[in-house]
């Protein structure tokens, strides 16, 4: 059973709740708040259950990783296993998952090697990085082996590994 608190309120009458903040239970105070000043002793305070008093529930961890956070947000477009897998060994390639990755000679930048970088409507931050690279091989390509496949299909030129896949 989750922790019970006293919210007191000077202007207010007294209320218990739960360690979320919602009201879990109705209380019959028999004594008046004074200021510190003015103590007495305390009455005895009877206390009633409303109902259940809810459990604070913890929210999943969120990934904080660049390439588990592209994980989760391939898998909420259903790439996943070969999908997956093409999408990790393209941007692999082109960025090394470094979301600080900047090519000088082409303007190219972050895990999706993004030209011009602003094309990313924030290119500092990894969500939209992310979300600009998956959305661009969507529509252009369809999915992530397809987009690999054309990366390969256009490596090596001249015995150079160029990738050129935009």
């Amino acid at each position: 059973m989750a922790a019970i608190f006293w919210l007191i309120r000077p202007e207010t009458s007294p209320t218990l709740v739960n360690n979320t903040g919602s009201p879990a239970v109705k209380a019959t105070v028999e004594a008046t708040v004074k200021p510190a000043t003015q103590r007495t002793e305390a009455k005895p305070v009877h206390v009633e259950p409303v109902g259940e008093v809810a459990q604070a529930v913890k929210p999943e961890p969120q990934p904080t990783e660049p390439k588990a956070i592209a994980q989760a947000k391939a898998a909420s477009r259903g790439w996943t296993d070969t999908e997956w897998q093409a999408l990790d060994q393209l941007w692999h390639k082109e960025s090394g998952w470094n979301p600080n990755a900047y090519n000088a000679s082409s303007g190219a930048c972050g895990i999706p090697q993004a030209v011009p970088c602003t094309k990313i409507p924030n290119p500092e931050d990894v969500h939209s990085q992310l979300d600009w690279g998956m959305t661009y091989i969507q529509s252009r390509y369809g999915t992530p082996s397809k987009a690999l496949a054309f990366w390969q299909s256009r490596t090596p030129i001249n015995g150079r590994d160029v990738g050129n896949w935009y």
